[in-house]
């Protein structure tokens, strides 16, 4: 069965919000560790809430947390989906000519499940972390389905835990009493592909050919009376010369710098270059950690081998593939 653990950078930021009128407020916060998060997942998880992610209809999938645990410096997180929509297991024995279709109870869906591992130290600054997720082909347990999980469990913790999810306003007002302003803290999580060996070496073995700097600051801007036609980005073209440029990955994190340095709103760095066989390739980065945005370009995977593992589902989280998991992360 093919299994194949894919690594990641969990990045956390939060902002302090409001909307409430007379104490309106949107500002950049510090976000909690991914420690007081967890905090938060295992008391509800021993709670006995399994913490359910359930669609628009009773035929959506239900993505779910069937087992948790400390390992290490590493928080451990076995996340299933169930589809009612997955067709029924179907078994045979050719020799006797016999053949089974497994069909699913009422209510049943066809589970899959993924391990997903991360450490709870930080490994760029204080809110970016090591994620591996490991999962079956065709599970629909991809990256953009479990950050989508992680962004529905911080929601839920934010629900049931809603006074440790608060924070002083930005203006420091305070109340007739003379407490505080109090608002939301809310918290926001994404996924970035970390870099594969292939990536660097193609990157600094190669030819750079073309840099585009990405500007998300006006989306969603309008540009006609009606609102119909409205921005996407705005992007600056920087043209590299061979010739006068020297190390690759040095001049790129020169132009990352000079991004932070002037305070400018480029958020993506889109990288065009051919390799060292001068097959035309491009990546795109963010310009604050350099970590990959796309999460299938060069993202660094491998295959996970695990015979003792055959099945698309865990109800508890498998020692087997644990130690594989773990094995590439050391």
């Amino acid at each position: 069965m093919h299994r194949t653990a894919t690594f990641y950078d969990l990045k956390i930021t939060a902002r302090g919000m409001s909307r409430a009128e007379g104490r309106e407020d949107d500002y950049e916060a510090d976000p909690k560790s991914l420690r007081e998060m967890v905090g938060y997942v295992d008391q509800l998880f021993r709670g006995g809430d399994r913490l359910v992610k359930k669609g628009q209809s009773d035929k959506s999938a239900r993505i779910y947390l069937s087992d948790m645990r400390l390992e290490g410096s590493r928080i451990v997180f076995l996340v299933n989906r169930s589809d009612p929509n997955a067709p029924d297991a179907v078994s045979s024995d050719p020799d006797n000519k016999s053949r089974v279709v497994h069909e699913k109870p009422p209510g049943h869906g066809g589970d899959y499940s993924a391990h997903v591992v991360i450490n709870l130290d930080p490994v760029i600054g204080d809110n970016y972390y090591l994620c591996v997720i490991e999962t079956v082909y065709g599970s629909g347990l991809h990256a953009s389905s479990i950050v989508d999980y992680l962004r529905y469990v911080v929601r839920h913790c934010r629900k049931q835990f809603k006074s440790d999810f608060m924070i002083a306003h930005s203006s420091g007002a305070k109340s007739p009493r003379g407490k505080p302003i109090l608002v939301n803290w809310v918290h926001f999580v994404e996924l970035q592909g970390h870099p594969s060996d292939a990536f660097e070496q193609d990157l600094s073995s190669g030819t750079l050919s073309g840099i585009e700097l990405l500007s998300f600051s006006e989306e969603g801007a309008a540009w006609d009376e009606k609102g119909g036609i409205v921005e996407r980005k705005r992007s600056v073209e920087l043209r590299p010369n061979p010739d006068m440029l020297g190390d690759i990955n040095a001049a790129i994190r020169q132009v990352r710098n000079k991004i932070f340095k002037n305070g400018q709103e480029y958020k993506h760095i889109r990288l065009r270059f051919k390799n060292e066989a001068g097959e035309p390739k491009d990546a795109t980065i963010a310009s604050e950690s350099g970590k990959l945005i796309d999460s299938h370009k060069y993202v660094r995977r491998h295959n996970i081998y695990a015979p003792m593992a055959n099945t698309t589902s865990f109800e508890s989280i498998s020692s087997f593939i644990l130690k594989e998991i773990i094995a590439l992360m050391e």
